[in-house]
This record gives C-alpha cells, sequence and structure tokens, in this order.
C-alpha cells in the first residue's frame, strides 16, 4: 500500500524553498524528495528547457490543467512557460527537475539537430515516457557526475565537464524517446518520420524568418498539400499553427528580456512593424505584447 505525502496549504513548500542539489548560471538541478516536496516547480520562464525525472515513488501532479499520476521511472519533458504543481508524492519519491538555458544545450549538443524532447514526445502522444531500470541507474549517475560538476568551482575546465554530463544525459533521454517510438512504426512511417524531422528541425532554426508554409515546402522538397497532410497525420496539427506556435515560443522567450524593446522584438521576427506584430501575438496568445510583459514581471 502507497504511503502519501499529502500537500496540503500547511504542509507545502514554495517555490522559494527547493532543495536545489546544484546551480549554475547554465543549468539547475532541484531534488525532490520526502523532506523536500513543494507545492510546485517553476516553469520555463525566461525560456529555460527542463526535464522531470521520476526515479522512485509514485507523485500526482498537474501541467497545467492536465492531471497526471506517475508511478514507474520516466521522463517528463516541460514545455515552455508551463506550470507543474504537485497534488501529492508517495513518501519514497525519489525525482529531479533539469533546468538549463538554450543557449548552454546549443553548445553541448552540437553537432546533433536540436529539437525540444517535446516535439517528439508530441508526436508520439505521450507527455511521460517510462524508462528502464538500466537507463534510471546510467541517468541517476549521470546526475551525479553533474552534481560533482556543478560545485568545482575552482576547477578550469568546470564548464566542459559539465557539457559533457549534460550531453549524456540528454542523449539518454532522447534515445529513450525515440526507440518508445521505433517499436510502433512501419518503414513506411519511418520515411514519412524523416519528412516529419526535417519539418521540426527547419522551423526550429527558421521561424523567426520565414512564417510561410510554402517555404518549408520548398525546403523539403513535397508540395504545401503533402505536407499539411504528413503534419497533420503524425503531429495532429496543421503546419502554419505549428510554425505560430514557435514563432509564440521564442517571442515570449525575447519579450521576457525586459531591456528589449518591443520593437526590437518585432524586428527579430521579420515583422513590417511593431504594431503587426502586436497584433499576430495577441491574435496567437490572447494578451499584447505589452501585456505579456506586464505579466511575466509581476509573477517576477
Amino acid at each position: 500500500m502507497t504511503n502519501w505525502v499529502t500537500l496540503n496549504t500547511a504542509s507545502r513548500k514554495p517555490a522559494e524553498d527547493l532543495n536545489i542539489a546544484a546551480n549554475d548560471k547554465h543549468i539547475a538541478i532541484v531534488r525532490l524528495n520526502k523532506t523536500s516536496i513543494p507545492s510546485n516547480l517553476p516553469g520555463n520562464r525566461d525560456g529555460y528547457f527542463s526535464l522531470f525525472l521520476l526515479f522512485k515513488g509514485e507523485i500526482h501532479i498537474m501541467v497545467n490543467a492536465s492531471e497526471l499520476h506517475l508511478s514507474v521511472p520516466g521522463v517528463l519533458d516541460i514545455f515552455e512557460f508551463d506550470q507543474i504543481n504537485i497534488i501529492q508524492a508517495s513518501n519514497n519519491i525519489e525525482a529531479f527537475r533539469i533546468y538549463f538555458t538554450p543557449d548552454f544545450l546549443n553548445e553541448v549538443m552540437k553537432g546533433i539537430p536540436l529539437v525540444p524532447l517535446s516535439t517528439f514526445m508530441q508526436r508520439n502522444n505521450r507527455l511521460f515516457v517510462p524508462i528502464s531500470k538500466e537507463r534510471a541507474s546510467r541517468l541517476r549517475q549521470i546526475l551525479n557526475y553533474l552534481e560533482d560538476s556543478l560545485q568545482l568551482k575552482q576547477h578550469l575546465f568546470q564548464k566542459e565537464l559539465m557539457k559533457v554530463e549534460l550531453r549524456k544525459l540528454n542523449l539518454e533521454v532522447l534515445d529513450a524517446v525515440l526507440q518508445a517510438r521505433t517499436s510502433e512504426r512501419s518503414v513506411d512511417d519511418g520515411r514519412t518520420e524523416n519528412l516529419i524531422y526535417h519539418f521540426v528541425c527547419l522551423v526550429h532554426e527558421n521561424s523567426k524568418e520565414h512564417h510561410d508554409v510554402q517555404w518549408y515546402a520548398e525546403q523539403i522538397g513535397i508540395d504545401v498539400r503533402s505536407l499539411a497532410r504528413l503534419v497533420k497525420r503524425y503531429m495532429k496539427v496543421n503546419p502554419r499553427d505549428w510554425i505560430y506556435g514557435r514563432m509564440v515560443a521564442e517571442a515570449k522567450r525575447s519579450l521576457c528580456h525586459l531591456d528589449t524593446s518591443i520593437q526590437e522584438v518585432a524586428n527579430q521576427f521579420h515583422f513590417s512593424d511593431q504594431s503587426a506584430f502586436g497584433k499576430f501575438f495577441k491574435r496567437e496568445t490572447g494578451l499584447s505584447p505589452q501585456a505579456f510583459r506586464e505579466q511575466y514581471a509581476s509573477l517576477t
């Protein structure tokens, strides 16, 4: 029978009391156990990527409005600006939340096409991907080494050591996600997924400059209708919505830098003027860029 730690108002710890196992300007590791369970984990504000790794125990969490019950070792990728609220956790819980900056991740994963893990999880219709005992053991070891490297403040090659371990961590998680899909797909699915992967990579790298589906179809070498059909089938959205979704995520990240003017953000995305950018942003999010920025400032 599971023994639960129920998180009522009195027992919850605020986010600022998180048990930070290791911290650096590039990366932070938050450890969850029965003596350190916060009521909420900060989302990816300011453009941080993050992963939630469960190694032991059970946990009920809310990711935005979706409730999840996790009871096996696995990985949960946190989308940008998502908020996790912990409802309850077993008293043997062992879990980690790892945050890292996009720039540092780009350095770490140099040579490997960088697509957020959430991309693959969306394609697999999975929020949470279970991992084997062997993989969990490897990930634990990597996290231990990563924590150790974050303590080596005087080490001349500290950043390089951190990069090695974070690269190993992300490759393990990425492999788990892709392996979960491999057993389900046919040869035709494999060819189709290569096209989808190409599209996703192109959007990830070019959405600030190129907003039109036609451009992406031309780069891939298929017509717009075929691209729309494939993306709709495998990703449950149309290509334009995927492009716009990426643009909005990047725009939010830019707007979180309060020293960057809204006009400068509009220029980054090649809009004709600030007004055109404002209309796009409000149509997609329901908030004007200024209102979003004020909301973000009030939270921080």
